[in-house]
């Protein structure tokens, strides 16, 4: 408990000294270089992020309905699979885990 509250107290310090900030500015190149190459490595994911729909086509019908219902969403009145498809894309817009489909 004691360390709990130093380590709220430290971190307030490092906010007001703008710390958090500066550390943030310092590492974003780190960080735009450790994606891009994942991005490399990884091209699929390029077809996920310019074009979500046409991934999420790209899966089975158990497999959307596993995401919607996962995503605490229905899909007992989707009839097609283009159905399910727009039911995930929504559900994953409106609880903002998009970038997770």
């Amino acid at each position: 408990m004691i360390v709990m509250s130093m380590l709220q107290g430290y971190k307030k310090i490092a906010e007001k000294l703008g710390v958090i900030k500066k550390l943030r500015k310092q590492a974003l190149p780190a960080q735009v270089k450790i994606l891009q190459a994942h991005g490399k490595r990884h091209p699929a994911m390029s077809m996920m992020v310019h074009n979500p729909t046409a991934h999420l086509r790209s899966m089975s019908v158990s497999g959307l309905k596993h995401h919607i219902t996962a995503l605490e969403g229905n899909c007992s009145d989707c009839v097609e699979k283009e159905d399910l498809v727009s039911r995930l894309l929504q559900e994953a817009t409106e609880k903002h885990k998009l970038g997770t489909y």
